[in-house]
């Protein structure tokens, strides 16, 4: 059995190991690590048993007749300098974003008690949470604030404005769904910041409760 794994959250945020979790193929996107945006990579296992694929792209034989294409050179670059740099400062990064989501959700759970975190506290992806604000729309959070980079699901499904099926699989009703928010903190992220974050998200559920923004 081929196993296809697609590792685009994973690299760079947790140990990867394509022979011990016999990964068939794995795929993986550049800019989710910090590398230049347009650039990834799909590993094949090359023995035991090897995983082949059919070229759905056909001309002057490059990348081993896999995909046909003059190579993004610069791209190729940049994604194997920002492997380094993840595999580098994998540990270091994760405990830091790990810390800052643990004092976010503390800070958010002290003003608004009934918060709640969706998935696992432990094993989830560091800095990365999923909360749930009961009765209160998200849509209507998001627009009290323009400042903060969130969203109710993954980019990748951002344009069908559809709650997050994700929840859904993980046993969340219609509702609640619809009241959660997608916060990810990332390398770059300060203290202080984390801070002002959680201020305008209390502040906000404050708001959107005192106008009558729920569901």
């Amino acid at each position: 059995m081929i196993f296809h794994t697609d590792a685009a959250q994973a690299v760079g945020k947790v140990p990867l190991d394509v022979v011990r979790d016999d990964i068939g193929m794995l795929s993986l996107s550049g800019h989710k690590f910090y590398g230049p945006k347009g650039v990834g990579a799909l590993y094949l296992r090359a023995r035991g048993p090897c995983v082949r694929v059919r070229a759905v792209s056909t001309g002057g034989g490059q990348e081993r007749d896999i995909r046909s294409g003059t190579l993004n050179v610069p791209g190729i670059a940049g994604l194997g300098e920002a492997c380094r740099l993840a595999r580098e400062r994998r540990e270091d990064d994760a405990a830091r974003l790990r810390g800052m989501g643990q004092a976010l959700f503390a800070a958010i759970t002290d003003a608004v008690p009934d918060v709640r975190l969706n998935g696992a506290a432990a094993g989830r992806l560091p800095g990365s949470l999923n909360l749930t604000f009961p009765g209160v729309a998200a849509v209507r959070l998001l627009r009290e604030l323009p400042g903060l980079a969130l969203s109710t699901g993954s980019a990748c499904s951002s344009a069908d404005g559809k709650p997050s099926r994700v929840l859904a699989a993980i046993g969340l009703d219609a509702d609640d769904r619809a009241s959660s928010l997608r916060i990810c903190l990332g390398r770059n992220n300060t203290a202080a910041e984390v801070a002002y974050a959680a201020d305008r998200i209390i502040a906000a559920v404050g708001k959107v409760r005192e106008e009558g923004g729920a569901l």
